[in-house]
């Protein structure tokens, strides 16, 4: 397995990704996020306050680093399967997301009784981020 990547286009994807998951929950689905994972506005501001505590930088780095390890492996993934076009860096990303995001994460519906809902707008997020990030990688690096 070769891992010939891009580091431009990795860290390009990557913050595309991240781009796409702050403006998708805090401008676009921010109040549904909050209605469907069940928290009152008194519970909201406890866990702002929480992540507050904890240092949000901390919580943005790990985020954008988890992003990076995924670009990383999306790009081994493209390269070793000879993909050199956008729309089959497209396809790989929905179907990295709906083998491996969208399957294992049901498991907080069907076990956790998380809502639909709420587990609906998460996966929108990542099918929607995996999109831009295919599109961006590929553009720059294959």
């Amino acid at each position: 397995m070769k891992c010939d990547v891009s580091l431009v286009g990795v860290l390009a994807a990557a913050v595309t990704g991240h781009l796409i998951h702050a403006i998708w929950f805090s401008k676009l689905f921010s109040k549904l996020f909050v209605k469907y994972y069940g928290w009152d506005e008194e519970e909201t501001k406890k866990q702002i306050a929480s992540s507050s505590s904890k240092g949000i930088g901390n919580l943005i780095l790990g985020s954008f680093i988890s992003k990076i390890i995924y670009t990383v492996i999306f790009a081994i993934l493209a390269h070793n399967l000879g993909i050199t076009e956008i729309v089959d860096a497209v396809k790989l990303g929905v179907g990295v997301w709906f083998g491996f995001m969208a399957t294992v994460c049901i498991n907080e519906v069907l076990w956790h009784n998380q809502r639909i809902q709420f587990y609906l707008i998460n996966q929108g997020c990542y099918v929607v981020s995996n999109i831009a990030s295919a599109v961006v990688y590929a553009w720059l690096a294959l």
